[in-house]
């Protein structure tokens, strides 16, 4: 696959060297680091995270939430490796599932916080050059097709296995450009360095001059799914034990539905046996 960026080394170290500085900036603040909560964040959740931090600060005004955001798999990662997180969002259950292995949380402590739909989109002057509703001719007739890392962004894995289901993975994957989060990937597409990307159906809905050509609720008997879970950090601050419920609520709820998030028919936990 073709890439367009710097070493993963770079891209690995950038997200956490942003989770040392915080550390360090309120390190000295004896009374706010008491009132921080460290959480790390899908980039597809970035609008709608902030606005639910928003609220979330007109019930708790004395606590301060900081987020670091960007691939699933990145977050996971640098999570396993020590950086001091209290919540981790992740846009599949991958991630999760890797931080509850090496004992860095329990799986009791997952909740489904909502589903998202994964979408094949392109420009809306261009609709009519795809106007052809079979996958494979979309992309023959494509030059370059943004997807995210597959190893560690939720949306380039889910992209991935529908591919490979579609028997399309290999023949077409040298038009594939691999982005380190799926908001690298949605930024590609509106500055128009690619034809087509394979995003979620909510970063579409904040572009106007996207439109979406395919969509995905499900990847085989897979749903588009994030999970939230507490670490075992997490579960000593008692402010993001706070946040962590107010995640799960109602107002949390409505503004995620608010953002083309889908939150029915969920039933708070990991659907795990």
């Amino acid at each position: 696959m073709v890439q367009i960026n710097k070493t993963k080394l770079y891209i690995f170290l950038v997200p956490l060297i942003t989770i040392i500085l915080i550390m360090i900036s309120y390190g000295d603040k004896k009374e706010e680091t008491k009132k921080v909560i460290l959480i790390s964040a899908a980039s597809s959740l970035t609008v709608v995270l902030e606005e639910i931090i928003n609220k979330f600060n007109f019930f708790h005004p004395d606590i301060t939430v900081r987020v670091s955001y960007g691939g699933s798999g990145y977050l996971a990662a640098q999570i396993e490796n020590g950086a001091p997180i209290d919540i981790l969002i992740s846009a599949d259950e991958r991630d999760t599932d890797r931080l509850i292995i090496k004992n860095i949380a329990k799986r009791e402590s997952i909740i489904i916080l909502c589903r998202n739909i994964l979408v094949l989109a392109g420009f809306k002057e261009n609709q009519q050059h795809y106007s052809t509703n079979e996958l494979k001719k979309i992309l023959k007739i494509s030059t370059k097709i943004g997807i995210g890392n597959p190893d560690y962004v939720a949306a380039g894995l889910y992209a991935k296995n529908l591919l490979i289901k579609e028997r399309l993975f290999a023949k077409y994957s040298q038009k594939f450009i691999q982005g380190n989060s799926v908001r690298q990937v949605v930024g590609w597409l509106e500055s128009r360095d690619i034809d087509l990307a394979f995003i979620y159906k909510t970063d579409v809905l904040l572009n106007k001059n996207i439109t979406i050509h395919k969509e995905y609720s499900k990847i085989g008997e897979q749903e588009i799914a994030y999970p939230a879970l507490l670490t075992i950090k997490g579960e000593s601050n008692p402010d993001a034990e706070l946040f962590f419920t107010f995640l799960n609520s109602e107002n949390s709820k409505n503004i995620l539905t608010n953002y083309g998030f889908m939150t029915e028919g969920l039933n708070g936990t990991a659907n795990k046996s």
